[in-house]
C-alpha cells in the first residue's frame, strides 16, 4: 500500500518532497490510514480536526481521540469547533464545508502548510459520479473528484474502500467508527448502502467500468478544456478588472452555447444564463448577475467583472503635488519631475504635463455629463468627455470608472487616456509633473 501511495503521489505530482502537509482527520477509518502512510513515508505532516458537535459524546470522544493520538506520536494538532446552532436552515453540507476549508487556510497559512490533505478514496469518486448525475450535472461534475485542485489534495483516489480496509487490519490502524455512517438520512449513505451494491450486483463489470467511465470522462472534460482554451485566446481578452468576450465570434460556433457556459461557469454563471445571453448577443446595456461578479452586454461583446461597490455619491478630491489619493479603484499619484523619461502613449497609465499656466491644488473626481476638454492631438479643440470615451470604445463599466482632473475648472487631463492640449510639454516648459494612475488589486 506504501509504495502505491508513493507512486500515486509522484504521478500525479500532488506535492513536493519539502512540502510540509496539513491532514484533514476525522478520526474514521479512511483518515487514520491516511495519517498512517504520511508517516511511514516520513512526511512533515500536521493534523487539522473539525468537531461538528452533532453526535453529543460521540463527537467530543473523536476529538479526544485524535488529540491524544497527535500527543503521543508528536504530531502538531489543529482543532475548531462548530455551533450546531450554525447548521441550523439550509445547505448545511455547504456550511460546514466553507468553515472546513476556511479553518484549514488559516492554519496553513500560519503555520507555514503547503497543502491540505483530505482522505476521499476511489469509493467516494464513484459515489460523487452518481450523485452529480442524478443532479444532471455536467462533464465537471461527472469528472467527480480531481487529486489535486489548487492546495487541496486527495492522495488516497488509487484505493477502494476495501483496499483501505484491508490495509487497516493489517497494520493494526486504531480509527473511530462514525456511527452516522450506518444511517440512510443523507443522499451519500442510501447511494452507498444501496445503489452502488444493485450497480455490482446487477453486472460485476460495473466495479471497473464505473471508474473507467468516470476516467474517459475526465479525459473528455480535459480536451473540452483545451480547446476551450483555444477559442479563449482569440475571442477572450482581459483590460484591468474585466473579462470582453465577443459574443458574435462565438455565436458562429456550433456548440456556441456550451462553449460560453466553458468560459463563464468560473463566474458563477449557469448554462441557462448563456442562452439568454446569446441570444441577446447584439442588445446593449442588458446585465446579467452572479452571487459575485455582473455581466453588460455592450456592441456585441460581453464584458464581465467582480461585482462593484455601488455609491451614488461622486467624491471630489483635492490634489496637490508629491500627494496621492485613491478614487474609483484607482490610486492617482501626481510627482514633480526634472523632464519626462516616458515616451507619451494614448490610454497610459503613465501621464506627463506641463503645470506652468495651471492654478494648485487639482481637484479630481469622476467624469460627469456635459464635461468637456481640448484633448491632445485636436490642437485645441474641445470635445465631449463623453464623445472622447465612445471613440476610444470604453464600454459602461470602463466608463463608470472614469476620472478626471481639474484646474481653474478645466479639465487637464483623464489619467490613463489623454491629458488636456492645455498641459503638453513644450520645449518652453518649466515645471513639468508626472501622472500615475495603478488601478487598485493589480499587480
Amino acid at each position: 500500500m506504501l509504495d502505491k501511495f508513493l507512486s500515486y503521489i509522484n504521478h500525479e505530482k500532488l506535492f513536493l518532497p519539502s512540502d510540509k502537509i496539513l491532514l484533514a482527520v476525522s478520526g474514521g477509518m479512511d483518515s487514520m490510514a491516511m495519517v498512517h502512510l504520511f508517516r511511514a513515508a516520513n512526511i512533515q505532516i500536521g493534523i487539522a480536526h473539525i468537531n461538528h458537535n452533532l453526535r453529543g459524546n460521540e463527537s467530543q470522544e473523536d476529538e479526544k481521540f485524535i488529540k491524544d493520538y497527535c500527543e503521543t506520536n508528536h504530531i502538531p494538532f489543529f482543532v475548531a469547533s462548530i455551533d450546531p446552532i450554525t447548521f441550523e436552515g439550509q445547505n448545511m453540507h455547504e456550511k460546514a464545508r466553507k468553515f472546513r476549508y476556511d479553518f484549514f487556510d488559516k492554519v496553513m497559512l500560519e503555520y507555514n502548510y503547503q497543502n491540505v490533505a483530505t482522505a476521499h478514496h476511489q469509493d467516494d469518486v464513484i459515489e460523487t459520479f452518481l450523485m452529480n448525475l442524478l443532479r444532471g450535472s455536467g462533464l465537471n461534475g461527472l469528472s467527480s473528484i480531481p487529486s489535486k485542485r489548487q492546495n487541496i489534495i486527495r492522495p488516497l483516489l488509487f484505493a477502494t474502500r476495501d483496499e483501505i480496509s484491508a490495509f487497516v487490519i493489517d497494520q493494526k490502524i486504531q480509527y473511530r467508527e462514525d456511527s452516522s455512517n450506518a444511517s440512510d438520512k443523507y443522499l451519500r449513505n442510501s447511494i452507498r448502502h444501496h445503489i452502488v451494491p444493485a450497480l455490482y450486483d446487477l453486472d460485476p463489470r460495473a466495479k471497473q467500468g464505473i471508474p473507467q467511465t468516470i476516467a474517459n470522462l475526465k479525459s473528455s472534460y480535459d480536451l473540452l478544456n483545451e480547446l476551450t482554451d483555444i477559442i479563449k485566446n482569440n475571442l477572450v481578452t482581459t483590460q484591468r478588472d474585466e473579462t470582453i468576450i465577443d459574443l458574435k465570434e462565438i455565436k458562429k460556433l456550433q456548440n456556441a452555447n456550451s462553449f460560453l457556459f466553458q468560459i463563464i461557469q468560473e463566474y458563477g454563471y449557469h448554462y441557462d444564463q448563456c442562452i439568454d445571453i446569446l441570444s441577446m448577443h447584439d442588445q446593449n446595456s442588458r446585465f446579467f448577475l452572479t452571487k459575485s461578479h455582473e455581466a453588460l452586454l455592450d456592441r456585441n461583446k460581453l464584458h464581465i467583472r467582480p461585482i462593484q461597490l455601488k455609491n451614488e455619491d461622486t467624491p471630489i478630491i483635492q490634489l496637490d503635488l508629491n500627494t496621492e489619493v485613491t478614487i474609483a479603484n484607482k490610486k492617482i499619484k501626481l510627482e514633480t519631475v526634472e523632464s519626462p523619461n516616458h515616451t507619451f502613449d494614448n490610454n497610459n497609465n503613465i501621464q506627463y504635463i506641463c503645470i506652468d499656466n495651471i492654478t494648485l491644488p487639482f481637484t479630481i473626481r469622476k467624469w460627469q455629463a456635459g464635461d468637456t476638454f481640448a484633448p491632445l492631438g485636436l490642437k485645441g479643440k474641445n470635445q465631449k468627455v463623453k464623445d472622447f470615451l465612445i471613440n476610444n470604445k470604453l464600454s459602461l463599466y470602463q466608463k463608470s470608472n472614469v476620472v478626471v482632473v481639474i484646474s481653474d475648472e478645466k479639465i487637464i487631463t483623464i489619467p490613463g487616456y489623454r491629458i488636456s492640449e492645455d498641459v503638453k510639454i513644450t520645449k518652453d516648459s518649466k515645471v513639468i509633473v508626472k501622472i500615475s494612475m495603478e488601478e487598485m488589486g493589480k499587480t
